[in-house]
This record gives structure tokens, sequence and C-alpha cells, in this order.
């Protein structure tokens, strides 16, 4: 039995991964794209500069402003996890973020993890108590760091607390506990208010676990230095030691071809095209946009307007403004 997976991001991996460890070969397919050189995905030495510096940096640098008002975040400098798509897969009316990269939109992914709620499950087959064992497999995979505090009652943390219970002894670490303490203190009215607090939900390796831990260096939104946000290629790694497993980097896939056997039609806009297969079965985890496309051209639908569901979250970073102790 062979399944194609398409797409190498957080949904790609997971589905691939699931798929080996019960020895089932698996072709992974993605676009193909990487940083062009080794300085586009991690600098020669990490930022070291102060907190008020450091967060103007960051909003300064987090993102690159484009003539046609698009706001694109680079990695290091590098806009890599972007490219080709304007061409392969184009957007009318608008711009939403789309990558043919390898790992996806994984590669400029600030980390924050938080599972759908019950409301957002609306209209799908599929509920919350559905999904809730393999959230705790993808927070397991992905090394989430999650606090039974105030955010748990909208955002549950399936599975056991996993984040550090302290912060190192400095300056920035103190007045992330002052912050938190204040959110303690004013639980009851801020909750009448429909105001949940706690810690951040973040796949990042936490403080001195392994070389890829965080430092604190404060250049989460413009490349970490450490590679402790979890990306895809540490698993694309462990997956390549599976028999039967197949990364197929620079395939476009245009559609799936049925029949006895399911094959891809695969080629780059204006190239010739090519199939690949057989498969059993074909997974797709390309993105919303492009595993529409994908599905929408296998069953041959002239539509071209979809309704995009999204669940309007929005993180707000806090910031303590007045000293600790004041």
């Amino acid at each position: 039995m062979r399944v194609a997976v398409v797409g190498s991001g957080p949904t790609g991996v997971a589905a691939a991964t699931a798929l080996a460890d019960h020895g089932i070969a698996v072709d992974l397919l993605d676009g193909g794209y990487k940083a062009r050189s080794p300085d586009e995905t991690m600098p020669a030495e990490a930022p070291r500069q102060g907190p008020t510096s450091r967060v103007a940096t960051a909003l300064d640098l987090a993102f690159r402003k484009l003539p046609a008002g698009m706001l694109r975040k680079p990695i290091h400098g590098s806009d890599f996890a972007f490219a080709g798509t304007d061409g392969a897969i184009p957007l009318a009316g608008g711009w939403l973020p789309r990558s043919l990269a390898i790992g996806g939109l994984a590669n400029v992914w600030g980390a924050a993890c938080y599972p759908f709620r019950s409301v957002d499950y609306r209209e799908w087959p599929v509920g919350e108590g559905d999904m809730a064992p393999w959230y705790r497999r993808a927070g397991v995979m992905m090394g989430v760091n999650a606090e039974a505090d105030g955010l748990a009652a909208a955002y549950p943390l399936h599975g056991e607390p996993t984040c550090p219970t302290s912060l190192p002894a400095h300056d920035e670490g103190s007045a992330v506990e002052a912050l938190l303490e204040r959110w303690r203190r004013h639980a009851r009215p801020l909750a009448e208010q429909g105001l949940a607090c706690g810690r951040s939900r973040l796949a990042v390796v936490p403080p001195d676990a392994s070389d890829r831990a965080c430092i604190r260096c404060g250049a989460c939104h413009r490349g970490c230095p450490t590679g402790a946000i979890w990306n895809a290629a540490p698993q694309l790694t462990a997956l390549a030691a599976h028999d039967g497993f197949r990364h197929r980097p620079g395939a476009f896939v245009r559609r799936v071809i049925p029949g006895d056997d399911l094959h891809l039609a695969v080629g780059w806009p204006g190239a010739p095209e090519e199939l690949l297969g057989p498969y059993d079965s074909v997974f797709l985890a390309a993105g919303a946009l492009s595993s529409f496309r994908i599905a929408a051209q296998s069953v041959g639908t002239r539509t071209t307007n979809a309704q995009l569901l999204d669940n309007h979250m929005f993180l707000v970073p806090m910031r303590l403004t007045t000293p600790v102790g004041a």
C-alpha cells in the first residue's frame, strides 16, 4: 500500500508520520522551494539586544511591505517561504498567505498553537470531541508548551500541562511573572468582561532542554536563531529513516485522477503534465487554498468562487509598561 500526502507543512508531516509509523509507504510531495543559502535560515550570531530596542526592531523587521500593499513575513531577511506562489497559485481580489516551500508556512510561523473552540465547528461533520485525541497527538509531536490557566476553559489543553512554571531570573522574566500575577489577581472582573488571560500556547523548545532551546533573544518574529520554534525539517529527517518513505520536492500537483488506482497529475503552470502513482489513497494537506484547488480540479468543477471560513482568532501580545514593583 502506498499513500500520497500533498504538502509538507505541519498537517502533511503529521499525516505522513502516522502512516509511516503503521508501516505504510508514503510519498510526500511539495513545491520544493527552500532557502537559497544557510544564511537565509540561520544567522551566524543570535541577536543580543535590550528589551526596548528588541521590541522596536522586531516590529520594524517582522514584515516586509510589498508595492501592492501585501505583507509577507521574511525570515532572516528572506521571503523564500512565499516564492513562486503568485504565478502558480493566483488569487484575485485580495491576498492570503500561500506557500510552495518545503515545510510550508511553518517556515514563518510564530509557534502559537490554539485548538478550535466548539463554536468553530459549526457546519462541520466533526466536533470538538472527535478532534480531542488528535490534538493531543499533535501536541506531543510539536512539543506544545501549555499551562492549566485562564485560557483552558476556552482552549482546552487536550493533554497534560507541559509549560515550564518559572522563567529565568532576569528583568524580562520578572516583568512577565508580574503581568501574570496581575491577571490572576483580577481574574474575576476580567472574566466578567469576557476576557481570559494566560500564557501563550507555543510549540517552542523550552530553555535548557536541548541545543535547540529558546534563548529568549527576542528574534521570534524575524527568524529563530536556534531553531527552537517547531518546523517540519526535523520531522522530515525522522521520516527519511522509514522504509518506503519518499520525499518528492518540486512536484506541483494539479489534480487527482481516479480509477482502480489513483494517480496524481503534476506539472508547473505552462509545463507538460506528468503522472505519478499508482496510489491507494491521496491525502491533501496543501493548505486551504491549494487543497481546494486540487479537489475542485479533480472533480472537474468550473467553480471559481468558494467560501473560506476563518475563526477570526487574533493574538494580542501584552507588555508590562510600569516598572516591576511599582
